[in-house]
């Protein structure tokens, strides 16, 4: 690995899923309390899992958050709730979201693509 500190692609995965099952749906909701159906306790870097189960959930993850999404209406974006970063709308939540998945998704490009160059292939 490049660097010691850095999470590993299974922890990154693992925390994207329960994203898509989690914070997506609370902030959809407007309710960060609210009651999400999603990935157990104990699931992020969780070295018992499978590769085959980890991307299996990563298609249920990003179906699920599709799913979610489909049912966001404009008027849903204004609308306020007051989470983790004070009140802010809905819209705001989501976006924040979706940027971390990208921003997940790049760490996982820059590990595999430093992984390359440091093995030579």
């Amino acid at each position: 690995m490049s660097c010691s500190q850095a999470n590993t692609i299974r922890n990154i995965l693992t925390h994207l899923i329960s994203e898509w099952h989690g914070f997506v749906p609370k902030a959809i909701a407007g309710d960060k309390d609210a009651k999400i159906q999603g990935v157990p306790e104990g699931y992020i870097g969780n070295k018992e899992l499978t590769l085959e189960k980890i991307m299996a959930d990563l298609k249920a993850g990003k179906d699920h958050l599709r799913s979610e999404l489909a049912k966001v209406k404009n008027e849903d974006l204004g609308k306020e709730m007051d989470w983790f970063m004070g009140k802010k709308t809905r819209g705001f939540y989501l976006t924040l979201d979706i940027s971390e998945i990208i921003h997940h998704e790049g760490q996982i490009s820059a590990i595999r693509g430093v992984e390359k160059r440091l093995k030579g292939t």
